[in-house]
């Protein structure tokens, strides 16, 4: 959506109360998503305060994908440097002098795909911005050498090696064959192809754990995997590193215990910078609250939808949220597809706590939300889906209305970067 098409819809919904936006509609709560990104900066910063190695933070902007939520997220020049999971991400980042701006360094999360149209995007972003890329596998260096002749670029690659810590996503095991190849090609026949920036460990498994103890134990085998490829790559180099580690859960885990101090320890004995990276905190959702690491009234973003019907024989009423709007995704802490909470008229809350439903079934329009008690929620009540994995959800969306909960009412409209 361009800016034209943002300030129309701007223009037209700007000062009205949430419970008059259309549904369904994606909405987001400024004051929380704004205290969510703090929350993660001060605890980053309690972190740097005790001076036991280099620190940065790297936010990843792919919840949102939105220019707006990514300047919250560099905090003012806390940060200079982004994650991104698609290059529209990255182009709409720095096309835009508002984030441009304010952007040195933009890493794409995801192993290349080798076709000359991608590669010819990459390599503008790599012109106007330091560009990180990640490997896995030492197959990748011909296909690097190869466009590094085609795009006609000398400059190595900078280059992450993903670590696998445990999530069986992408990325290889420290210490393992595959990882001694890559490494030892890295520093040799591929020298002069790629750099090494670091090594990244991402625990996705995290968002299935069910205590902060189990979050910690992740947290922990992130340090130990980036540490110990840093042990092993010291062997052939003494170049300084970034070790970059991170996941919305083990994020809201850091803390200086002693294990942890001794991690940064060793991480500043070897003169590498540790770096944080994590996306999903400035929204969260039920899956982070799944983990107990963060409490429902910390989400900062939500689905309206509005009742269209009920059905007192089955004791369900049906919604205009579907799989379109909601997907499918689900989480270990709440059963179904999303947590509805009737909108609320009391000054202090915007959507009634005391009254709660769950998104029972979904067809592509359709919600079929369940009472557990009995009680239906009127036809055309508007009503707040929690999601459970704001994501995905957000991707349904074209825009999304950004509100003062104070006020209840809109305060402006963000647009996704959407596309690949």
């Amino acid at each position: 959506m361009s800016n034209v098409t943002k300030n129309k819809v701007l223009q037209q919904y700007k000062g009205c109360f949430i419970e008059e936006l259309p549904s369904p509609s994606f909405l987001i709560d400024e004051q929380k998503f704004d205290a969510n990104c703090l929350r993660m900066v001060e605890s980053i910063k309690r972190l740097q305060e005790l001076a036991l190695c280099s620190m940065s933070f790297r936010p990843h902007v792919k919840t949102h994908k939105t220019v707006e939520g990514t300047i919250k997220q560099l905090n003012n020049g806390f940060s200079k440097s982004v994650l991104v999971s698609t290059l529209s991400e990255a182009e709409g980042l720095i096309n835009d002098q508002r984030s441009s701006s304010q952007i040195d360094d933009i890493c794409y999360t995801l192993p290349l795909s080798f076709d000359m149209a991608f590669m010819q995007r990459i390599a503008a972003i790599k012109e106007k911005k330091f560009l990180r890329i990640f490997i896995d596998n030492v197959a990748q260096l011909p296909y690097l050498k190869d466009y590094q002749t085609l795009l006609n670029d000398a400059e190595p690659w900078s280059v992450f090696v993903k670590i696998d810590v445990g999530t069986a996503r992408a990325g290889i095991e420290a210490e393992s064959a595959e990882f001694m190849d890559l490494i030892s090609a890295i520093h040799g026949q591929y020298s002069s192809v790629v750099s090494l920036h670091g090594f990244y460990a991402h625990c996705g498994h995290s968002y299935h754990v069910e205590n902060v103890e189990e979050v910690y134990t992740d947290l922990v085998e992130e340090l130990r995997g980036v540490v110990r490829s840093a042990q092993i790559f010291s062997e052939y180099s003494n170049k300084k590193l970034v070790l970059s580690i991170g996941s919305t859960p083990t994020m809201n885990a850091l803390n200086d215990r002693p294990e942890i101090r001794e991690l940064l320890r060793q991480i500043g004995h070897m003169g590498h910078t540790l770096e944080f990276h994590c996306g999903n905190y400035c929204l969260l959702d039920l899956q982070q609250v799944s983990t107990g690491m963060v409490k429902l009234e910390d989400i900062a973003g939500f689905v309206l939808g509005t009742v269209v019907s009920k059905y007192e024989k089955r004791k369900e009423f049906l919604m205009n949220t579907g799989v379109l709007s909601l997907t499918r995704e689900v989480s270990d802490g709440f059963p179904g597809f999303g947590v509805v909470f009737p909108m609320s008229f009391d000054k202090n809350h915007y959507f009634d706590v005391s009254k709660t439903f769950i998104v029972e079934r979904l067809s592509q329009e359709h919600g079929i939300v369940k009472s557990n008690d009995g009680a239906l929620l009127e036809i055309a009540t508007k009503a707040a889906v929690i999601p459970q994995h704001a994501c995905i959800t957000m991707n349904s969306f074209p825009y999304f209305f950004v509100f003062d909960p104070h006020t209840r009412k809109v305060v402006d409209v963000w647009v996704p970067l959407k596309g690949w």
